[in-house]
């Protein structure tokens, strides 16, 4: 859109889907965690914000939307417009509850600022009246953007279907394997929320004592923790997964800035059950 709007030619809008295509292709490679690596004081972990792919893409927005609005004449005919005047104030003032709320890039507030500024770029090429023709290019641009944005919201929505799933086939096995005792869940997120609409109840960990016979369904257990679980009573007797294995998932450091997906075996995600031999609470050294 912001080539359209400055009546750009073909070659500006061929460089603009290189830059599309690249970040994409970057971010998909982990390019902020890659950077972690080899530039000096920093790890994958501890990069400066602007490095952050969505960092990258805001100072990009930033820049253009820079360019669009301090265009000369052509400032002049957006700032007489007062729909433009009411976009351009929404788009600041998103931009400034975003660090309100947090001075981290993270993509998953970045919504309603690109809402915005994608309707003060449209008004603009309306004010601007016909551009000059530019041919295919800019259909390429649209459907590249499109592939990349369903893709993403394809694979989150698999993520999604993924975790419900897996509830449900928990929550069924817990009820044919309880044996007279109580079912309880300690899991964290979407996987909390569909535990808590299935009926079984969310353990306090300061308070609730599984008794012999109860199920306790949770969704970190590595080896230290599953030793434990172990030593204080809870042996584990079934890890479940279940839905649609893609073999690549969102990542949750996505949502963060970071890499948008993971690569392995088995994306869906994985509970596991377990079952109180004797009296006991959770330990306090568990984790988690």
């Amino acid at each position: 859109m912001y080539p359209i709007a400055r009546g750009k030619g073909r070659r500006f809008i061929a460089a603009n889907i290189i830059f599309v295509v690249a970040a994409f292709a970057l971010s998909a490679a982990g390019f902020d965690r890659i950077l972690g690596y080899v530039i000096p004081g920093t790890t994958p972990d501890r990069m400066p914000m602007v490095l952050s792919a969505s960092g990258l893409l805001g100072l990009a927005a930033l820049i253009y939307g820079g360019c669009l609005i301090g265009g000369g004449s052509y400032r002049q005919i957006l700032f007489n417009d007062r729909r433009v005047c009411f976009l351009l104030a929404w788009a600041i003032l998103e931009v400034l509850v975003y660090f309100v709320m947090s001075p981290f890039p993270t993509a998953r507030r970045m919504g309603e600022i690109i809402a915005a500024t994608l309707l003060l770029v449209g008004r603009a090429v309306i004010l601007r009246g016909p551009c000059a023709p530019i041919g295919r290019l800019v259909h390429v641009q649209v459907v590249i953007n499109a592939i990349c944005g369903l893709t993403m919201l394809a694979i989150a929505l698999v993520d999604g279907w993924n975790v419900e799933a897996t509830v449900r086939s928990a929550a069924a096995f817990m009820r044919t394997n309880a044996q007279g005792g109580e079912a309880w869940h300690m899991t964290s997120l979407g996987l909390a929320h569909y535990f808590d609409a299935t009926g079984i109840a969310r353990i306090d960990r300061d308070v609730t004592k599984l008794q012999p016979g109860d199920l306790l369904v949770v969704d970190f257990l590595d080896a230290e923790r599953a030793e434990v679980l172990q030593a204080s009573g809870l042996q584990p007797i079934a890890t479940i997964r279940a839905g649609i294995n893609l073999g690549v998932s969102v990542s949750t450091l996505f949502y963060r800035a970071a890499n948008p997906w993971f690569a392995a075996s088995d994306t869906r995600p994985a509970v596991v059950v377990l079952r109180a031999n004797k009296p006991t609470g959770i330990p306090a050294d568990f984790g988690g």
